[in-house]
C-alpha cells in the first residue's frame, strides 16, 4: 500500500487472491486503530512501521 502498488500486484506478491488482500488491508486498519487505509498507512509511517 505504502509503494502505491495496486491491489492485484500487492496479491501476486504475497500469493494471495484480492478478496484476502482485502480481508487483511481492513484487519491491518482496525489494528492501526484507523478510518481508512491512507489513515493506517500515515499512522504506520510515524510509528517507523513501513520501509
Amino acid at each position: 500500500m505504502v509503494q502505491g502498488k495496486d491491489d492485484r500486484e500487492i496479491a501476486d506478491e504475497l500469493g494471495i487472491s484480492s478478496i484476502a488482500l482485502s480481508q487483511r488491508r481492513k484487519a491491518v486498519v482496525r489494528k492501526m486503530g484507523a478510518r481508512s487505509p491512507k489513515e493506517a498507512i500515515k499512522r504506520a509511517k510515524r510509528r517507523g512501521l513501513t520501509r
